[in-house]
């Protein structure tokens, strides 16, 4: 079983990998955002901005429950693949 302190640490490593977020304008208004690594971490927001706080904030949240279960955490695409960059 892991510590608490060792979770933060987990937690810190994995928020700062550059997992691939896709965002997608929805047809109603507004935007759905997934991180495509982390199977069902998604969200939704009114405007780019906050759909890009909301998917920090389900990052956060789906690494800190994977890590308490003692799920695995996929890695992010090669780090040749990745620009950086929001699809939208």
């Amino acid at each position: 079983m892991r510590t608490t302190k060792n979770n933060e640490k987990l937690l810190r490593y994995y928020m700062e990998l550059p997992y691939s977020i896709r965002i997608i304008p929805e047809e109603v208004g507004g935007f759905f955002a997934e991180i495509e690594e982390l199977q069902g971490c998604m969200t939704q927001g009114d405007t780019i901005e906050e759909v890009k706080e909301n998917i920090e904030e389900a990052k956060e949240s789906w690494l800190t429950v994977a890590i308490e279960e003692e799920i695995e955490i996929p890695q992010p695409r090669e780090m040749e693949e990745y620009s950086g960059k929001f699809l939208v």
